[in-house]
């Protein structure tokens, strides 16, 4: 039932040529929106997308696909200003305008991992459909991430693992 609740939702947020749903999905009734209706990148829209593939719906995978598209150049600026680094990034946070840059608080605005999870996102699209033409589309976006991480990870001390720096751990189940 609550996959059938889920496909319901998502079949109403979206088609191909729209913009992808946001916390509120379409049904926000005000102006000033919760959360800015803006996209949150610390798991929120990503749990929006998983079931997607698995549930038939692939095709509701194409607007994140071109939101993250716009993303690209903005957060190629973003990465070069407040990292030094190759790439594009976007932080915990962005909107239909291509924001990349940091949060408005220090608390959770830091959060650098946001084009990390929309490309996993893009990946899983074309695991699921083997969509050549697809992955042509969305190659450079990954390849453009996969840059900022290789310029921008450190190696934590303790583990020795390739880190994000500052270190941010988004909402988990394990938090």
């Amino acid at each position: 039932m609550f996959l059938q609740y889920g496909r319901y939702l998502s079949i109403s947020s979206t088609r191909v040529g729209l913009l992808p749903p946001n916390l509120q999905g379409l049904w926000a009734n005000q102006v000033n929106t919760p959360w800015n209706g803006d996209y949150h990148l610390d798991i929120n829209v990503e749990m929006n997308h998983w079931h997607l593939e698995a549930a038939n719906l692939s095709e509701l995978n194409l607007p994140l696909a071109e939101l993250v598209k716009g993303l690209v150049k903005n957060g190629e600026r973003t990465a070069k200003a407040y990292y030094n680094a190759n790439g594009w990034i976007a932080h915990v946070i962005t909107n239909v305008w291509g924001f990349t840059e940091p949060g408005e608080s220090a608390s959770w605005g830091i959060a650098n991992s946001g084009s990390g999870w929309l490309c996993e996102n893009l990946w899983a699209h074309y695991a699921y459909t083997k969509d050549k033409k697809y992955l042509k589309d969305i190659y450079p976006v990954l390849k453009g991430s996969a840059l900022f991480y290789k310029d921008a990870l450190v190696t934590d001390p303790k583990t020795q693992w390739l880190v994000t720096a500052p270190l941010y751990r988004p909402k988990t189940p394990f938090s």
